[in-house]
């Protein structure tokens, strides 16, 4: 659902933001920019981690990132997959 309201408006040159926890958890922070996410709002305290984490993946590996999520077949399984392409994570002890 995401990918496809991104897409829409991203053609139309609307702006589509998440903001919340969703925005605020760093492998899905890199899921959703892959998805085509312009913005995300999120806590002050969680800025940090999603900004280390989204300086070090280009939005070509986002895009790689976000469409292996799309191929699973559970939430579990979609986060397992983002999180086994972001090494960051581990290294930022995310």
């Amino acid at each position: 659902m995401l990918s496809l309201i991104a897409t829409t408006t991203n053609a139309t040159s609307k702006a589509v933001g998440v903001c919340g926890e969703a925005a605020a958890d760093p492998a899905l922070a890199v899921v959703l920019v892959g998805l085509g996410v312009g913005t995300l709002s999120m806590t002050a305290r969680a800025i940090p981690a999603v900004a280390a984490v989204l300086k070090n993946v280009s939005q070509a590996l986002a895009a790689e990132i976000a469409a292996d999520a799309l191929k699973q077949e559970s939430a579990a399984a979609a986060k397992s997959a983002a999180r086994a392409h972001l090494a960051i994570l581990e290294e930022l002890g995310l």
